[in-house]
């Protein structure tokens, strides 16, 4: 198989009518098919970027080779279109846009969070520079209590989730849906003006397109003691604790399972 400059169409796929399956054209552009002699075939020929060929009542001749040659005719394409869209879950990506931003901000994405053993929002709220947190869910921005900070989430204001002042309780957002979180600490006109010590905004995960399965696992252990050994006081001849108790090393494990699809999560 050849294109219209005498070119090899490595690749190119050959398919007989009244045969279930596809035969790929090699480096060279050559394929070969065993058929039943002295009938009719129809074979059709396609190859990526080249418009499809059909040949009709091929037959084939016993005791001898049928060789054809096939020419494809390049494909007219009207536009090609290449989408592609930025990544905001890697701290790469929060960084690069904390350098375009014109605003004063610092932030934490989802590959740090993950690595954390947070819970929820408020929690992250404390690995965020600048920043620390009232009763494990509200936040204090550059020392400014709750009611000079505005929250965000996915663009939209957060109301009070107190009745008697005005506050957001970040321990209701779980850690594992959120995608990032920057706070802005400079107001820019982009921005509402209704805080003065800082402006969260949280991002969630985006739905997914299809079905999908995340399984994790981690371990970890104290570099400093497991595994070494260390001088201690003088003891007895008979060591009680070590009768009672095995020799072992500490260590956390973590196992986390998640799931979800387009309609659920």
């Amino acid at each position: 198989m050849i294109n219209s400059k005498n070119e090899a169409l490595a690749g190119a796929s050959v398919s007989v009518e009244g045969i279930a399956r596809t035969i790929v054209a090699d480096i060279e552009g050559r394929f070969s098919i065993n058929l039943e002699a002295g009938k009719k075939y129809s074979l059709k020929v396609s190859s990526a970027g080249y418009n499809t060929k059909v040949l009709e009542d091929l037959e084939v001749k016993s005791n001898e080779d049928n060789n054809i040659t096939v020419v494809l005719e390049n494909k007219t394409l009207e536009e090609v279109v290449v989408k592609s869209s930025v990544r905001k879950e890697s701290t790469s990506a929060l960084v690069n846009l904390q350098k375009n931003n014109t605003s004063l901000s610092s932030g934490i994405a989802a590959d740090f969070i993950k690595r954390t053993p947070d819970r929820n929002t408020g929690e992250i709220l404390k690995r965020v520079s600048g920043t620390s947190i009232q009763d494990n869910r509200f936040v204090i921005v550059r020392g400014l209590g709750d009611r000079y900070n505005t929250a965000f989430i996915n663009g939209a204001q957060l109301p009070s989730s107190e009745p008697d002042k005005r506050s957001f309780s970040f321990d209701v957002i779980p850690a594992n849906v959120v995608d990032n979180i920057i706070i802005n600490k400079t107001a820019t006109p982009d921005l509402t003006g209704e805080f003065a010590g800082g402006l969260v905004q949280v991002t969630t995960k985006d739905i997914p397109t299809k079905n999908f399965l995340t399984v994790g696992a981690s371990m970890g252990y104290n570099t400093n003691s497991t595994f070494k050994d260390f001088y201690s006081n003088k003891r007895g001849s008979t060591d009680w604790m070590g009768l009672v108790l095995r020799n072992g090393f500490t260590q956390n494990a973590d196992v986390s399972l998640n799931g979800g699809g387009t309609a659920s999560r």
